[in-house]
Parts: C-alpha cells; structure tokens; sequence
C-alpha cells in the first residue's frame, strides 16, 4: 500500500507537469484523455491482437513515454489512478469497463509495475521528482517491452512472478541471450547453491570504473542523471568494441558483462586513507571478446590495440570458479546477499577461496530486460581440487 501510496502521489505531481510543459489550455480533460487512450491499450492487452500488432503498438507505446509528458501523463493515469476512481457519469459504460477483460489486464499490468518492477528499479537516495516519474516510465517500457510475446497482461503477470521465485541453473540457462558468444566452462560440481566451473581461457577487453557501480539506468539515453562514471566505463568499451581501435575493426557484441570488484583489506594505513576519501575498492568492467581473439598476446589472432587512454585487452589463464545465481536487477544488497551465501556455502563444504576481497559480477542481459529475465552471477576463484587440509577443517 505504501508504494501504491507514492505512485499516486508522483502521479499528481507528473500531472502538474504535464499542463505546465503543454499548457493548460491545450490539456483535455481526464475523461476524454483517458477515452482517447483506451483502444490503444486495449488493443496491446488484448488475448485476440496478433503478435505483430502488439509489437507496432508497444513501439508507439515506449515512444510517446519517451518523448510525450502529455501522453506518458495519460498512460500512468489509466493504468494506476482510473481504476480507482472510475467516471461516474456514465453508469452503463463504468458497468460494461469494470467487467471487461481489459478492467482484468489492467490491474494484472498495475500489479506488475507496483509488485516487481518497481521494487527492482527503484535507487537509494532522493535524487528528485525528475527521476521518481523515470521510474515509473521505465517500468512501464520495461513492461511494453515483452508484452507482445505474451497472451495477455494476466499471462505475463503469472510467468513473473513464477520466474521471479525460480533461480535453479535450469532456469537461469533459459535467461541467456542466444546468439551472442560466452566464455566456455565446464561444470565439475553442483550443489543447491552453487556451482564449481572450470573456465577455459579467453580475452576481455577491460577498464576501471568508480567503486559504486549498481546504479544503473534503464534507459542510457538518460545517463545524466544516472551513474555518469558508469556510463563512461560501459561505453569506452562499447567504443573499442564497435571500431574505436586502430584496426577500425567492428567486433560482435558478446555476453556477460563483468565487473571483478576487490574490496580494500582491513589494516590501520587502509583505515585511514579511507577516512580522507582514498584507497576505496577497486571495480573494473570487462567485455569478453570475441572468441578469435582468445589467444595470448603475440599469437596469430592479435586482437586490435585500443585508440586514446583507458581499455586493455586482457587474456584470462584457466581458472576454477565457484558461481552462484540469482536474478532481477542488480544491486549492491544483492550481489552482497548472494556473495555472502556463496561464501558461507563454500565454507561448510571446505574449499578454499583463493582470495574472500575479490570476486566478480556476471549480468548476461541488456537493460531493456524485464527482471524475472534476466540472469545473474556472482563468482570467486576457488582452489580445486579441495586441499586434505580444508576438509580436515569439517
């Protein structure tokens, strides 16, 4: 109730918004705006719209809340605030709407934006009105998005949150985008809550980023008032992937994005440098390259040298990781929840963690994906096969 609570509040300021970017005197009434609307969204919630419909009208859907205040106004009023209080004046039209499938598909995409999508996007701190009526449009282009393939708002409403409470590796194998290359691993050992994978090698293309990397935007469009040093990381990458080398050379987009974070050690000298602001934790992004390029430096498939300052190309030795899932929208509260299970899951079987301050991020996703989509993994290199000593610590 809390959360429906502030939506309504953000609504009536995005409102006050809208007429003043418009002018009041061109802003119909609530009636003939929401009237105006309706087909619309009837027609993308409906179980009888053809799939290639659906997606022309998901794509004029994200469009007007991206570039319309008067139309984004208008589609978070229907969904949130009509449903509410329906228009008295015409009994029969409140009757036949309150019985519809679209009234059903309505409060199926209300509790979508209010009990799981929300949730997900939401950042800590206040960072303005501006950026609470973001969130509500993200959410709902996050929902527009995936929408088409689905039968109705109820059929997706269901899968969500079905796929939300599921994280087995089944499941998350499911979530990986196709057709985009991964570095290759095999599993030598699985259990409930983690998996121990031997990594073959391969190259990344890699570079430092500030040591708060989880506010992320839905929309990069919108990285101004997002994580800028995020956004400057993500795209010197992207920039070397896609020609910013001295080859000019346009790699294939591959999958996941990394981030190996190393948290300072505890001493006295690291205490106080943090205490004037230096010697934080050190986070780097990486892309894996593509797979020609998994050679050591010198051999027959160089990869191209990177132009200006900032990315390397890294190769990666064979390693052992110890993995671990978990799904949604990646947040500080979460990798640390799922570092912190992973951590004490190998503590109780008795395999050593080569190094409890490093570990990295895995996301396979890009961030138009809807949460219960999306897979995601938190790893740290572990010594295998275990040590007598480890399991005499049992």
């Amino acid at each position: 109730m809390m959360v429906i609570g502030w939506i309504l509040v953000v609504l009536s300021i995005f409102r006050a918004a809208s007429c003043s970017e418009i002018g009041s005197a061109d802003l119909p009434s609530s009636g003939s705006r929401v009237a105006s609307l309706r087909p619309q969204l009837q027609e993308l919630l409906s179980r009888s719209t053809p799939r290639d419909k659906k997606v022309s009208l998901a794509e004029t859907l994200i469009d007007e809340l991206r570039n319309d205040p008067a139309a984004s106004a208008r589609i978070i009023e229907e969904v949130i605030d009509v449903l509410d209080e329906p228009d008295v004046k015409g009994l029969l039209s409140m009757v036949k709407f309150a019985l519809s499938e679209y009234r059903s598909n309505l409060r199926s995409l209300r509790r979508l934006l209010v009990d799981i999508i929300l949730p997900e996007i939401q950042r800590d701190g206040d960072e303005g009105e501006q950026d609470d009526l973001a969130l509500l449009k993200d959410g709902l282009k996050l929902i527009a998005r995936v929408l088409p393939e689905a039968k109705s708002a109820r059929a997706l409403e269901s899968e969500a949150r079905r796929r939300m409470r599921r994280t087995s590796p089944k499941e998350m194998l499911t979530r990986t985008p196709s057709g985009l290359e991964t570095p290759k691993y095999l599993v030598i050992k699985r259990t409930r809550r983690y998996e121990i994978r031997q990594y073959l090698p391969y190259s990344v293309c890699e570079t430092a980023m500030d040591d708060e990397p989880y506010r992320t935007a839905i929309d990069p469009a919108r990285r101004r008032v997002q994580n800028p040093k995020r956004y400057s990381a993500f795209y010197r990458l992207a920039n070397y992937l896609f020609g910013g080398n001295r080859r000019k050379e346009s790699m294939a987009m591959t999958t996941p994005v990394l981030m190996d974070f190393t948290e300072p050690r505890p001493s006295p000298f690291r205490r106080a440098l943090n205490a004037i602001g230096v010697g934080g934790r050190r986070v780097r992004m990486s892309f894996v390259m593509p797979s020609k390029y998994w050679e050591r430096e010198g051999g027959s498939k160089t990869p191209p040298r990177p132009e200006g300052w900032g990315v390397r190309v890294r190769y990666v030795e064979p390693q052992v990781m110890a993995v671990a899932y978990f799904g949604g929208i990646s947040n500080k509260a979460k990798v640390d929840a799922a570092r912190d299970k992973l951590l004490l899951g190998l503590a109780k079987d008795g395999i050593d963690v080569e190094d409890p301050e490093s570990y990295t991020l895995l996301q396979y996703n890009d961030p138009f994906t809807a949460p219960w989509m999306r897979r995601n993994e938190v790893a740290v290199k572990v010594s295998w096969p275990p040590s007598t000593r480890s399991f005499l610590k049992k």
